[in-house]
């Protein structure tokens, strides 16, 4: 009988056997594909489903006796001392009760990102196939009957942002299991870098690789969103340049010109009936100024500088607590800032920039040890995450860390002379009697089977 765990630093990473735990880290890759769904939604975007178990997977693992590096320690407790970060200056201010969502984002990603670590190996390729078939056939049920759909996601999904209209998936398209169709867009892209991964290691047959892509494409396309096509536009380009995988290479090159040929060729006819997504891309093709128009895209931008401009103004931060009462003070003190903003307290939506805001130079040491010395994952991924944490997302989206915990590509180490010594090796030959079920690189569990014998 093979060995359960293959011997190594670590070893925890190669753990193949169903059992318990292993069911328990693929509920966990789902609640990460799913990450604004829960089965009772709270008053956030993203739901805690996947902060919740990878704290079962840390405390099983706790339980168990597996160490925790002093890396993944040092990862854990700068969040949990962050929940302490209050000014007490602000404490009689409208800043009380702190937003428990932006509060404990931090955790819950450190949290995630550490689970996610330990347990990338052994997600499954079928769970995540799965997963976007699940999508799509949602976005189908949509876009066939709107209302009935709908109303069966607002039991999962805590608020829908085009509730509002008389044809809520018509201007700015399909919001599927999500709060906004560009939140649906950005999580799709997230799902083509997991793609990358599984196609890279080889977990996914051809196949079945042409139907996910076809699947998040058409996705894509649906959102109408100029969030989620400014976001696959920039994975296209990337991979475009990226020197290797040909296949995906090919593949995003082409779906880019469908996408470019496509929204050209409609840009005849009236833009507004395409949704928002395509009226921006007509717009960069046309007018590329008309980005900075754009008060989604402007907006995203000026939460970005303005975390930057605070690390200046107060390079300690404001506490936890003191974001509102920090961002107004900048509408006051920087006059691009008011006449943007005007003079009120801004709600951020970089959770970057949140970051730096509340917790100053601590929070930009944090993410330059997380992205810089942490992490193995691919460039494209740690850049994604990047943007993700940078113009979209809070640091509770799972997706931000889970990209970071994907592993690196593996390395062959050779060289002439070691080639040259192992010519002159000659191959060890394992006679009959030697031979066991058991036998691995070494022979020590075949002479050990043979004198029990």
């Amino acid at each position: 009988m093979s060995s359960m765990y293959s011997v190594g630093k670590d070893s925890y990473l190669s753990y193949e056997h169903p059992n318990k735990r292993y069911s328990l880290i693929n509920i966990f890759l789902c609640a990460v594909l799913f990450p604004f769904v829960s089965p009772f939604p709270i008053e956030t975007d993203t739901q805690p489903v996947a902060f919740i178990i990878a704290s079962l997977i840390l405390m099983t693992s706790a339980v168990k006796g597996e160490k925790f590096t002093y890396q993944e320690i040092f990862i854990l407790i700068l969040p949990v001392l962050g929940l302490l970060y209050i000014n007490p200056l602000v404490l009689d201010s409208n800043s009380i009760p702190i937003p428990i969502g932006k509060y404990l984002s931090l955790l819950t990603g450190s949290v995630v990102y550490v689970a996610a670590r330990r347990s990338f190996h052994r997600f499954s390729p079928k769970v995540f196939y799965c997963s976007i078939v699940v999508y799509f056939v949602f976005s189908i049920l949509l876009m066939i009957a709107p209302g009935i759909f709908f109303d069966i996601q607002a039991l999962v999904v805590r608020a829908v942002n085009t509730a509002g209209e008389e044809n809520p998936f018509g201007y700015r398209g399909i919001p599927t299991l999500s709060t906004e169709p560009g939140l649906f867009g950005g999580l799709l892209v997230f799902q083509f870098l997991m793609l990358e991964y599984f196609e890279r290691e080889g977990k996914i047959i051809r196949q079945r690789y042409w139907c996910i892509v076809a699947m998040l494409f058409f996705m894509v396309l649906a959102t109408k969103s100029g969030t989620g096509y400014l976001y696959f536009i920039l994975y296209a380009v990337y991979l475009t340049f990226r020197q290797r995988h040909g296949l995906l290479k090919l593949t995003f090159v082409v779906s880019l010109l469908v996408l470019l040929v496509s929204t050209l060729g409609s840009s005849l006819s009236s833009s507004s009936d395409l949704g928002r997504g395509f009226q921006i891309v007509i717009g960069i093709l046309s007018q590329p100024e008309i980005l900075m128009a754009d008060t989604s895209t402007i907006g995203r931008l000026y939460d970005f500088f303005l975390g930057f401009v605070s690390l200046v103004d107060f390079p300690f931060g404001n506490g936890v607590n003191g974001v509102a009462d920090a961002t107004l003070a900048l509408s006051d003190t920087h006059l691009f800032i008011r006449n943007y903003y005007g003079v009120s307290s801004i709600g951020l939506v970089s959770g970057l920039a949140w970051c730096f805001v509340a917790y100053g130079v601590f929070a930009l040491f944090y993410f330059f040890y997380i992205y810089i010395k942490t992490t193995s994952a691919p460039i494209g991924a740690r850049i994604f995450s990047l943007i993700f944490l940078s113009f979209s997302y809070s640091p509770a989206f799972p997706g931000i860390w889970v990209l970071l915990a994907i592993p690196g590509e593996r390395k062959v180490h050779s060289n002439r002379s070691s080639r040259s010594r192992a010519k002159k090796i000659p191959p060890k030959v394992v006679r009959p009697h030697q031979f066991c079920g058991d036998y691995v690189h070494n022979n020590a569990v075949c002479k050990a089977s043979s004198l029990s014998l």
